[in-house]
């Protein structure tokens, strides 16, 4: 059985290489997802999943997803249009 003992150089190249895509792949990801509101308005949610105004009046006036009414302002929780996604998603067939 061989074994590899790398010097200070490589084991530090090594670590600074797995640091680096750390840090600017999955770094972005966490402070996006941690910057994400718990609830968004209508332009928000047009925006973000590709709703129109229509579209959301028709969810919400179907009862197909909560909303809350501040005012003249509509907003949605988030976990609610998320879980109204996951609930509707379809599995890719595996073969």
């Amino acid at each position: 059985m061989e074994f590899f003992f790398p010097t200070k150089q490589d084991f530090e190249a090594a670590v600074e290489s797995s640091v680096r895509r750390v840090v600017s792949d999955e770094v972005p990801k966490a402070v996006s997802q941690a910057l994400k509101s718990e609830s968004l308005d209508t332009d928000q949610c047009m925006e973000e999943y590709g709703w129109d105004k229509r579209r959301q009046q028709y969810l919400r006036d179907s009862g197909q997803i909560s909303y809350y009414k501040v005012g003249r302002r509509i907003l949605y929780k988030r976990a609610d249009i998320e879980r109204f996604l996951d609930e509707r998603r379809i599995a890719a067939e595996t073969q």
